[in-house]
């Protein structure tokens, strides 16, 4: 690691701290001496600037920030690390749990922040009020770690939301040092003979390392013979995590007969990846507290998945089609049902059960992903609180995804065609639409009217000849709302737009056009725009998107940002 300058040092917090403005001269001298102590460090400098943004700016304050920092004698690690903890010991209790949660994951892990809000509800360290989401909730609390340069994003969503985040080696290093002081987690990273002793306080245990001999739980038989005294205590265990793989094949070896299913029945979180099941582990649905399951089942989920009463969140990261059991319609908390590639969603039986509510799945917000099969009005009818739904079509048939529209709260909907089939379109859909995914479905332009007329849609995302055919012709009352478009995979020719078209769009993403003409010159007009992104396009198109943003900066405006990228 490179280190900065005194003069570096101090420009670079004072900027994080006061941006464009200018220091006060009564803190630039203490703000200096905090420089001085931070001891060149960037990520160090960037978390007590952070924290300096978080408090009051007077010189007493900062006075205070400044003896908390020991005056060092050396770059060693500790040294940098107790600078990242001041930022750390001023953030509010609730945010402190969020932040230590970060170390469940190994290290350099691409934390997908879907299951980052899931694992914060299920322990309970994130809970939101009405009107507020657990999402709004958990994006503020990630800006605020962000702010104090603690988490880092990986990746962005279309609507410029974090889609996924990581932290630094050092800040992960201080994450393990804390727990260490808190009772909270214990990351075991290495194969042992034994079950650690510390584990007995900790709350969450996370295995990063292979598992193939004994680790107490995870034992051979020959080796538990020997050690039957040494029976490891887990009372306090509310989350055990694996990333590490396992060479047990069944879910009851990882259990051994020294750790039994109920000695983990007040587990709240399970989450097995790298390992996969031939089946359901039936032992799980011991686990009646449990509110978040990820696992990766080829078949057959089981008759019983309802005892887990309690489950908001259940996760198959299997990369075969699943069949759901019936009884997952009596499971009233399940918030979030992902299902890696695909799941046949059974039929809700009984007319009577749906109308007296006790079929009706109240709380779920996301399904993903589901084959359209019993996918009708009567399906929808027992979500309706759906925000987010994946759908898988084989073999489509006409009208095929007019019950969508039953769906009255949904936002996100993404469709996926596998086969041709005999899809003409759609009549409409709901009403609160933002977000929309198709993939492969080969219509004509013209059906693109429907979807323009959507009062809410922000983002669209076209892929592999979701549309098809030489022309289209944008109307004057079409996306008023649309902030990002993405045509990826068509073999459109002419693009009639205007600069009256797309009033609000940001990003406009073009891949594999290959048969796009130009990019219509009017679009580099749109007031809003930032982004044009032309991938593996035409010639023409590139050389379109270069006068676009020429003829921009001749006019003065010098932000649109123009991306092109090579054919392969």
């Amino acid at each position: 690691m490179s280190f900065l300058s005194l003069n570096d040092s101090w420009e670079l917090l004072r900027h994080k701290v006061f941006s464009e403005e200018s220091c006060p001269p009564e803190l630039e001298v203490i703000g200096k001496e905090i420089a001085q102590k931070c001891q060149g460090l960037p990520l160090g400098i960037l978390a007590v600037a952070g924290h300096l943004s978080s408090i009051r700016k007077t010189k007493d304050c900062w006075k205070t920030v400044a003896d908390d920092i020991r005056s060092p004698e050396s770059k060693d690690q500790e040294n940098c690390l107790d600078i990242l903890a001041l930022s750390y010991k001023s953030l509010p209790h609730h945010l402190k749990a969020c932040f230590l949660y970060l170390g469940a994951f190994p290290q350099e892990f691409e934390i997908p922040v879907w299951r980052l809000i899931r694992l914060w509800a299920a322990e309970g360290i994130l809970r939101a009020e009405w009107p507020e989401t657990l999402e709004e909730v958990a994006e503020m609390c990630l800006q605020e770690l962000m702010s104090r340069s603690l988490v880092m994003v990986r990746k962005r969503k279309s609507n410029g939301g974090i889609k996924s985040c990581g932290i630094h080696d050092l800040v992960r290093d201080l994450i393990l040092r804390e727990v260490e002081r808190e009772d909270f987690l214990l990351v075991l990273k290495s194969d042992a003979n034994f079950f650690p002793t510390d584990a007995y306080y900790k709350r969450c245990l996370c295995f990063h390392h292979q598992i193939s001999r004994s680790y107490g739980m995870f034992n051979s038989s020959s080796r538990i013979e020997h050690c039957d005294y040494m029976k490891p205590a887990i009372p306090h265990c509310r989350s055990i995590l694996f990333y590490g793989r396992l060479q047990v094949t069944e879910f009851d070896k990882m259990l051994d007969s020294r750790v039994t299913v109920m000695d983990l029945k007040l587990l709240r979180v399970l989450e097995i990846l790298f390992r996969f099941f031939e089946h359901f582990p039936v032992e799980i649905t011991q686990l009646v507290h449990l509110r978040y399951l990820a696992l990766s089942a080829r078949t057959y989920f089981g008759t019983c998945l309802s005892q887990l009463g309690n489950l908001q969140t259940l996760i198959n990261e299997h990369d075969r089609n699943v069949t759901l059991p019936s009884d997952i319609w009596k499971m009233p908390r399940l918030r979030y049902l992902h299902i890696k590639n695909g799941a046949c969603l059974p039929y809700p039986a009984g007319a009577k059960a749906i109308a007296s509510n006790s079929l009706v799945l109240t709380y779920l917000h996301k399904l993903s992903t589901v084959s359209f099969t019993n996918c009708y009005r009567e399906t929808f009818a027992c979500l309706p609180n759906l925000k987010k739904l994946g759908i898988c079509v084989k073999q489509p048939s006409h009208n095929c995804l007019d019950d969508l529209l039953y769906l009255a709260e949904l936002e996100k909907l993404k469709c996926v065609f596998l086969g041709r089939g005999q899809f003409s379109g759609w009549n409409a859909f709901p009403p609160k639409l933002r977000k929309l995914t198709l993939n492969g479905s080969f219509l004509p332009w013209e059906k693109m009217r429907t979807l323009g007329l959507l009062p809410n849609l922000e983002v669209l995302k076209l892929k592999d000849y979701a549309f098809q055919g030489p022309e289209w012709q944008v109307e004057e009352d079409e996306f008023c709302q649309l902030k990002y478009l993405l045509i990826d995979g068509t073999d459109l020719v002419q693009w009639g737009v205007t600069c009256s078209h797309f009033q609000r769009l940001q990003q406009l993403i073009l891949r594999c056009c290959r048969h796009l003409d130009e990019i219509p010159s009017e679009v580099g007009e749109i007031p809003t725009l930032q982004i044009i992104d032309v991938d593996d396009s035409s010639s023409l198109a590139v050389n379109s998107a270069r006068l676009i943003q020429q003829e921009q900066y001749s006019m003065g405006n010098d932000g649109l940002i123009v991306r092109i990228h090579p054919r392969e």
